[in-house]
C-alpha cells in the first residue's frame, strides 16, 4: 500500500462508499509486525501508512478516519514508571478490579490498571523521540478466555473481568492520569474466535463469541446486541449480517 494510487483507489472502493452512514473511525494497518522477522515488513509500514494518510488527506476523509498500526507493547523497553517510557532498540491492576494502584515517583500521578499506564508510557516514548502531536489510539485489546497448560491466567473469568471492566471505563469516558483532556479511544480484540490462527491457544480465543453465534461469556453488553442463531450451511449468509450488525454496535458502544 505504499503505491499512492492503489491507496487512494482502495479508499474509493472500500472507505467512501459506506460514508458516512456507517461510523469509520480509523484503519489500522499490519498487526504486530515487530513479532515477525520480516524487515522488509518493517520497513514497509510506515510508508505504507503515510501513503494512506495523504490519501485520506486528498479524498477530504482525514478528519474523521484515521490511521494506525495494532502492536504488542513489547516494543517498549521501559513501561514503568509512565513517565520514563521508552521505546525498544531492537492480575488486579491488569483486570481494572479495585486495588491500591500505583503511583509515577517522577510526575506523581496515580494508576489503577496497567492499561492507562502503558498508554502514558508510549505517550512519554513519543515525547522523548520530539513529537507531541501524535494520539495515541489503542487499535486492539482484549483477554484470552482460553489457552495452553502454561497459560494459566488465559480463563473466561480474566476476560470477562478484563473487558467487561473496560467498557464501563470506556462508557465513562475516562481518560488517563497524563492526558485527562484525551478520551482513551479503544477497539475490543476480538469479536469471534478464531480456529486457524497460529501460535499458542490462547490467540485464537481472544473473541466474544464462537464461531456459531453463542457468547464465550458475559461482559455486560449482551442486552445491546441483537441474537444470533446458527442452524444450518444455509444461515450463514444470516450469521454474516447478524454479524455485522454486532459489530457496528459494539463499534457505537465504545466510540459514541
Amino acid at each position: 500500500m505504499t503505491d499512492p494510487i492503489k491507496a487512494r483507489n482502495w479508499l474509493q472502493q472500500r472507505v467512501q462508499p459506506h460514508l458516512p452512514q456507517t461510523r469509520i473511525t480509523c484503519i489500522t494497518m499490519g498487526n504486530e509486525v515487530f513479532k515477525t522477522y520480516d524487515h522488509q515488513l518493517w520497513s514497509n509500514l510506515l510508508p505504507a501508512m503515510q501513503t494512506v494518510y495523504n490519501a485520506l488527506v486528498d479524498l477530504g476523509l482525514d478528519k474523521q478516519v484515521t490511521v494506525t498500526s495494532a502492536h504488542s507493547l513489547d516494543i517498549l523497553s521501559i513501561s514503568f514508571p509512565p513517565s520514563a517510557g521508552s521505546f525498544r532498540q531492537d492480575l488486579d491492576y491488569v483486570l481494572f478490579q479495585s486495588n491500591q494502584g500505583t503511583v509515577d515517583p517522577i510526575t506523581n500521578l496515580k494508576y489503577d490498571n496497567m492499561l492507562y499506564a502503558q498508554v502514558d508510557a508510549v505517550y512519554s516514548a513519543i515525547k522523548a523521540m520530539g513529537h507531541t502531536d501524535i494520539e495515541v489510539r489503542i487499535s486492539e485489546t482484549g483477554w484470552p478466555s482460553r489457552g495452553d497448560d502454561d497459560e494459566a491466567g488465559a480463563t473466561p473469568e480474566n476476560a470477562g473481568l478484563y473487558n467487561g471492566n473496560l467498557l464501563k471505563r470506556i462508557e465513562e469516558k475516562q481518560s488517563t492520569p497524563a492526558k485527562p483532556n484525551v478520551p482513551v479511544d479503544i477497539y475490543v480484540f476480538a469479536l469471534f474466535n478464531e480456529n486457524l490462527k497460529p501460535g499458542p491457544a490462547s490467540e485464537g480465543n481472544y473473541g466474544l463469541y464462537y464461531p456459531n453465534g453463542t457468547p464465550v461469556y458475559n461482559i455486560g453488553v449482551q442486552g445491546y446486541l441483537p441474537g444470533m442463531v446458527y442452524t444450518s450451511p444455509s444461515t450463514k449468509i444470516a450469521l454474516s449480517v447478524v454479524s455485522n450488525v454486532l459489530f457496528l454496535v459494539i463499534a457505537y458502544l465504545i466510540f459514541a
